[in-house]
């Protein structure tokens, strides 16, 4: 009975769960289909419009010839009106004939519509492409109620050329219509775009509530990849084609690598992709547009297929330059995937995006079943929409957060577990430390995690075995970082002497590696030794600090010649940060710093958040705080400790994960330095998106925090809030940008 009593309130919540989705959905729906259905785009034919003719005989009405242009879509046209100071009572039919007289497309109203001196969009049925150039007729005829429903055209004196205006008896008129075509026009497609988004997050919320409540055990990594799978969709869906973060670069990069799979083309002499005949009218140089436009082409043609595999056309791109292959593997099979299956431009995209969804939410619900007390944490970030948005796009970023998040869990998952290491644990860490090494240069540290695992885990086992695998995983790591990243390391080096900074990192790696051993030690001393120790220890390095220094070639510095000269056009200068100019200037890299922190801190958070969707740089959409607030809230409450479970690391071990966060963010900062010229105020570049692979870090030694705990396990219900919040943020990312 009590079961039953139990399973009957679960399915009552589900049920208000479902109301509440739909409710919100339904709103949404509203709003958008009033903003965003309906509108059109017009091309002005004719904009004289000095006289009013009206048709001898209403019923046989007036024939308007058109010029079409092989290609062309035309969804209708508008014209300027005449009902002679009333309201007219009956019905307007207008038709295309084509060159033969045949009827290609229809469009009609009520006469009640037609206000007077008032443009008019009549809509065609179906929209019509001209096969070629040539003329076409609109005939326009009025059926009228009495005699007194009067209808009439505002015309030009004289006809334009290619368009004259005649009865329909055939009799010219010497005058064209106040005329516009119809070029766009999103009908009902953004409205019925935003309800399948509605319905994927619906889905992923309920089925998510179902999955943790349902069941003796919460069921989280299944509850994740649902809930990962139907949000990530919906924002596949809800950003605009080449609207992500730099997602222009990413496709070429990807469909470029799609077409040397397939023994095509990839760029010609002068660096053009070469693309498809479908895919040519989309590709570009730069981020794609955001509006309701972009919405009705993209859900109108979601299922169009049939396109040929030959490569016709060579579009001017920006390629990824020499961006690691690996992180665009998934996208490049999802691109090779639609172009064998003849896919459209809008299948290409989405099926690129679905296939980097698929590898983040695969390494991420790895990661999930690596830990066992961290889970929380892996949910909150995973649900992230800053992690599903750059998941759900071409960004090679979504593989740089799974394999930072499956890294992090295997190697605390190592830290929790019993009994000798297994080579069922020892082969994943070399292999994810492999691929994470190149992936991106920045989160190279986050292989010192692998210092966490235990010496007690290595009982049994061959001496050599622990530094063996420790050291083996720092190398698999840095070959991979020292091949791709080289180059761009000795442009930042550039004014320094480039020995002394690689021997100063050999050190640092050596001293980092003796770190554990030398603590183990000291500790073993009496404490007057220690102090001494500590003493010796402060003064070494503080003469290390001084020769490295001096050791280090800092230059001359720019004169003011040079910088009045490196100033271009725009007010930007030519010289960057440098890692000796920053030597150089180190007061003025703290105000640089400080000015960062005090503009952009709130735009950071929004963007780690995902409360920024799309390309932030271009669109400069933002979501409502209330949701960023939300996130935040429940993001952290996630990483916090019920009272009474042992804590997730010991306080030896949390100097390893916080020296692995701080350094992924001095090297961001320092990546960033590079790209901001010396004039300006802030730093340029630095977005809220490159600190997410650490979040799960900085989470777990917030968590250790001893004056905020959890009065029980909340796991499930700050999940299925994640959940709820990343679907309302979906949603208001179409909102936002079908409103445009």
């Amino acid at each position: 009975m009590a079961v039953l009593h139990g399973n009957i309130k679960k399915l009552a919540g589900l049920a208000a769960l479902l109301l509440v989705c739909l409710l919100a959905v339904g709103w949404g729906y509203t709003q958008v289909r009033a903003a965003a259905d309906d509108r059109a785009e017009y091309r002005i034919v004719n904009d004289e419009y000095s006289q009013v003719l009206a048709p001898a005989d209403p019923e046989a009405g007036l024939d308007q010839t058109l010029q079409l242009k092989a290609g062309e879509p035309l969804y209708g046209v508008r014209l300027l009106f005449a009902t002679y100071e009333r309201v007219a009572q009956g019905q307007l039919t207008a038709q295309l004939l084509d060159g033969a007289g045949q009827p290609v497309a229809t469009a009609a109203c009520s006469l009640t519509e037609l206000l007077d001196n008032t443009f008019y969009g009549l809509v065609f049925d179906q929209p019509y492409t001209a096969p070629e150039d040539g003329a076409y007729t609109l005939h326009m005829s009025v059926a009228p109620l009495t005699e007194e429903d009067r209808v009439g055209l505002h015309c030009s004196q004289r006809a334009v050329e290619g368009f004259a205006l005649a009865q329909a008896d055939g009799q010219a008129l010497d005058a064209t219509a106040a005329l516009q075509y119809m070029t766009d026009y999103t009908g009902h497609w953004p409205s019925k775009g935003f309800l399948m988004i509605g319905l994927l997050c619906t889905l992923g919320i309920v089925g998510a509530a179902a999955l943790l409540w349902w069941g003796k055990t919460p069921r989280l990594r299944a509850a994740f990849c649902l809930a990962g799978a139907a949000l990530g969709i919906a924002f596949a869906l809800a950003t605009p084609p080449l609207g992500g973060p730099d997602e222009y670069v990413h496709f070429a990069g990807s469909y470029a690598a799609a077409s040397r799979l397939m023994g095509q083309p990839d760029y010609d002499d002068e660096g053009g992709l070469w693309v498809r005949d479908c895919d040519e009218p989309y590709v570009t140089a730069e981020t794609g547009p955001a509006d309701a436009f972009v919405y009705h082409r993209v859900f109108s043609t979601l299922t169009e297929h049939g396109c040929v595999r030959d490569l016709l056309h060579a579009v001017e791109v920006r390629s990824p330059g020499s961006m690691v292959q690996l992180l665009y593997l998934p996208q490049t099979l999802g691109v090779l995937l639609a172009r064998l299956l003849g896919l459209g431009f809008t299948g290409l995209i989405l099926a690129g995006r679905l296939c980097n969804l698929a590898a983040y939410l695969a390494l991420t619900a790895f990661a999930l079943g690596r830990t066992r007390r961290g889970r929380s944490i892996l949910l909150a970030v995973g649900l992230l929409p800053g992690c599903l948005q750059q998941a759900a796009s071409f960004s090679p970023d979504a593989l740089v957060l799974g394999l930072a998040f499956a890294f992090a869990a295997h190697c605390l998952g190592m830290v929790w577990a019993d009994g000798p290491v297994r080579p069922a644990e020892a082969v994943p860490l070399l292999v994810l430390a492999a691929a994470l090494g190149p992936a991106k240069a920045v989160y190279v540290l986050l292989v010192g995690l692998v210092l966490l695992v235990p010496t007690r885990r290595f009982a049994g086992l061959p001496r050599w075995a622990e530094p063996g695998l420790k050291l083996g995983v720092a190398a698999a790591a840095l070959a991979g970082w020292i091949i791709y990243n080289l180059e761009y390391v000795r442009y930042i080096l550039r004014d320094v002497n480039e020995i002394a900074v690689f021997g100063l990192a050999a050190a640092a790696i050596l001293l980092l590696l003796a770190a554990r051993p030398a603590w183990n030690w000291w500790k073993s001393r009496p404490a007057r030794t220690r102090r001494a120790l500590a003493a010796g220890a402060v003064l070494l390095l503080a003469a290390a600090a001084f020769a490295a220094l001096k050791a280090l070639h800092l230059g001359g510095d720019l004169t003011p010649e040079q910088l009045a000269e490196g100033m271009q056009p725009n007010g930007d200068s030519i010289y960057t940060w440098s890692v000796g100019y920053t030597l150089r200037h180190l007061p003025a890299l703290a105000k640089l710093l400080v000015g960062t922190l005090c503009a952009k801190l709130p735009q950071l958070l929004q963007e780690m958040m995902g409360a920024c969707p799309g390309e932030p740089i271009v669109y400069g959409a933002e979501l409502s705080w209330a949701i960023t607030i939300g996130l935040l809230f429940t993001t952290l409450l996630a990483a916090c400790r019920p009272v009474g479970t042992p804590a997730r690391l010991e306080r030896g071990t949390r100097l390893v994960p916080a020296l692995a966060l701080l350094g992924v963010c001095g090297l961001l900062v320092l990546a960033c330095l590079t790209w901001t010229p010396v004039n300006y105020t802030i730093l340029f570049g630095l977005q809220g998106r490159y600190f997410l692979p650490v979040l799960p870090l900085a989470l777990l030694l917030w968590g250790e925090n001893r004056w905020l705990c959890l009065g029980r396990d909340l796991t499930r219900p700050l999940a299925l809030a994640q959940a709820a919040l990343c679907g309302l943020a979906a949603l208001q990312t179409m909102a936002l940008f079908a409103a445009r």
